[in-house]
Parts: structure tokens; C-alpha cells; sequence
């Protein structure tokens, strides 16, 4: 069986792309592993305040209820987890501890960026993933609606790990041909110059 890992965000983005992680559960018949990590971030010298801590905790474990519930009312098998700490570490950690196959993650809506912790858990954790885009996470209702997939090479052949499984989401996406797309960035090169350049 197939292990997806899936951090939850605490937004408005998590139910939205709930969708896409029931999508490819079912798609490849794959366990979920609902997993949100509360980080402590001290403004001050002042320690936390432990009802507001213990608030947060609430909303935390309501959002992963809920985004169990659903994955769970389409017949997906799912794990839930509330962790506390550092989030990049605990994810990281996560992903080797469980032996997880695909990360899903959603670029963050501040300059299409992913945030620190996707952004390391990227690089960091050497697992195949799917990024999601915000907007396009609301009303997805079947595997097929992935029309296109962007995969971004390097020639190296870590990054060709992912092809497989680009190719078992088009074939067992079913319905309209998925378009896949796969980009190479080459730097443009530039001669180099034996003298200092001249005003």
C-alpha cells in the first residue's frame, strides 16, 4: 500500500486540498497520513501563554478531524497526528519513520512561495511530491481533472525518480488525456573573458 503524506496547514487551503489528497488516495489506493505541527514562536522574553497554546491545540486537532472525516467518508484509510516542535524536523522525521511514497504539499499564497517548512521538507526529505497550486484546489471533484502536470528536471537522476509516478497518474487518471510537461532550465553560458572587460 501506498503512503501519502499529507501536513496540514491550519488555512483555508487545507479543505481545498483535501480534494486532491482523496483524489490520489483513491487513485493509487494509498493510506493518507494527516499530519499537522504546532510551532511555539515566542514574540518576547515571555513564556507562552498556555490557553492560548492549548486553543491552538483545539483548532489543530478539529482541522485534522475534519480532513479525516471527509478522506474517511470516500473510503480512504487515514492516520491522524498532532505534533509539537519544530516543523520541518518533525516532518522530515515523519516521512523516513513511516517509509512515505508522495508528500502533497500546497505553495503558500505569499509570492507562490512554499513557506520555510515546504520549502525544506522539498529538499530536505528526498519524497517524490505533488505540488498543488492554492487556487486550484477548490471544486476538484475526480483524478481526471489533472490536465496538466509540470515536472521540473535537473538531468540528475533523482529528479527522474518522479516520472513513474507522473506516468501512473496519467494512465490511471482515466477519462481526458492528462498533458504532461516536462521543463529543463539550462543557464545560458557565458565566455570567459581572460582580460578585465574594458569601460
Amino acid at each position: 500500500m501506498f503512503e501519502v503524506l499529507f501536513p496540514l496547514a491550519g488555512t483555508s487551503v487545507d479543505d481545498g486540498a483535501t480534494v486532491h489528497a482523496r483524489n490520489v488516495a483513491k487513485l493509487l489506493g494509498a493510506k493518507v497520513h494527516l499530519v499537522r505541527v504546532l510551532e511555539s514562536r515566542r514574540t518576547s522574553d515571555r513564556p507562552t501563554d498556555p490557553v492560548d497554546w492549548m486553543m491552538k491545540k483545539s483548532e489543530a486537532e478539529a482541522s485534522l478531524a475534519r480532513a479525516a472525516e471527509r478522506l474517511s467518508d470516500a473510503g480512504v484509510e487515514t492516520t491522524q497526528v498532532l505534533l509539537e516542535g519544530d516543523p520541518t524536523e518533525h516532518l522530515v522525521n515523519y516521512a523516513r519513520q513511516h517509509q512515505s511514497d508522495l508528500a502533497l504539499l500546497v505553495s503558500g499564497p505569499q509570492r507562490g512561495a512554499l513557506g520555510v517548512s515546504g520549502g525544506e521538507l522539498l529538499w530536505r526529505s528526498y519524497l517524490t511530491t505533488l505540488l498543488l497550486r492554492p487556487g486550484a484546489t477548490d471544486g476538484v471533484e475526480a483524478p481526471s481533472s489533472y490536465a496538466r502536470v509540470l515536472v521540473a528536471l535537473d538531468g540528475s537522476k533523482r529528479a527522474e525518480c518522479v516520472l513513474p509516478w507522473v506516468q501512473m497518474l496519467a494512465e490511471r487518471g482515466g477519462g481526458d488525456a492528462v498533458q504532461i510537461v516536462l521543463a529543463h532550465v539550462v543557464t545560458e553560458p557565458e565566455l570567459p573573458r581572460l582580460t578585465p572587460a574594458t569601460d
